[in-house]
Order: C-alpha cells, then structure tokens, then sequence
C-alpha cells in the first residue's frame, strides 16, 4: 500500500491505518507492505505484520531522514576535537521517522 501526500497540502494527509492484517506481502524498494511519502499514518502500528518482506522496512516504511551514531562504544566521542582525526571508525544508520 502506498500512501502520498502533497506537502502543499496545509491540513496535511490524515489516513488511519488500523486494525489490519499485513500478511506475506513483499516489495522491491520500499516497505513491504506499507509506504508512506510524508505524514505517517494514524493507527499504524495497531495492525497485525507477519512475514513481510523488503530491503527497507519489511513491515512500513517511509523516507530517511535521519542520521545517527549506532557504535556501542562511544568513548572516541570524549576526544573529538575541530578538525582532528577519529581513532575509529564511526558507525552511522539511516532511520525514517519510526526509529
């Protein structure tokens, strides 16, 4: 399922997605059985998901906007100075607006 909203649209998009059952579905690109562009949608974790396949999201997914450090060991960060060299290497994930 693909939801779209315009981000012209000032009232935003208000879709409720609940009380559904997501079963076996599969995508190529985007989440597997649910993808939305902008606002994410009303209800929707209140769905049952069960094996459901993508690459990004294999339940629902919606773009990447965020970074974040993902290292466990986040010690180097107490050395980091302006324009000084990391003694690591830094982990970085890409998360949408669920994580």
């Amino acid at each position: 399922m693909f939801l779209s909203c315009s981000i012209e649209n000032l009232k935003k998009c208000n879709y409720n997605v609940s009380d559904n059952r997501f079963e076996r579905d599969s995508a190529v690109v985007s989440g597997g059985s649910l993808f939305y562009d902008l606002y994410s949608p009303i209800g929707l974790l209140n769905n049952n998901y069960t094996e459901n396949q993508a690459p990004y999201g294999p339940n629902y997914a919606s773009y990447a906007f965020k970074l974040k450090v993902i290292n466990e060991d986040m010690s180097w960060a107490e050395r980091l100075v302006s324009g000084g060299d990391l003694p690591t290497f830094i982990l970085v994930g890409v998360f949408d607006q669920n994580d």
